[in-house]
């Protein structure tokens, strides 16, 4: 079973996001992982880490999503757009699995 790493981090700041947050995920294929594990590492889980959890792909995205909100990729989308707006880094093993 391949395991799938996203990681967001970002300097502390006075705002109340999470500093940093971990995306696992496990199976054959990372459009339909097997099992997805949610950690916050600092920080309280804020509006961006509910956005990664919550948030589907829109209907036109949904069409080129095959997993739709549970596609790892779909989550990695979502983590790079959070970095842009707050800052922080996306690192992701998703081009190279374990």
């Amino acid at each position: 079973m391949t395991l799938w790493k996203i990681t967001y981090t970002r300097p502390f700041t006075a705002k109340p996001l999470a500093q940093a947050f971990y995306i696992k995920g496990r199976g054959k294929d990372p459009h339909f992982p097997d099992i997805i594990d949610f950690t916050v590492g600092r920080g309280e889980p804020s509006a961006a880490f509910s956005a990664v959890v919550s948030i589907g792909p829109n209907r036109e995205l949904a069409e080129r999503i095959p997993g739709g909100k549970n596609d790892l990729y779909w989550m990695l989308h979502v983590t790079r757009h959070i970095a842009l707006i707050h800052g922080g880094k996306v690192e992701t093993n998703l081009e190279n699995p374990e």
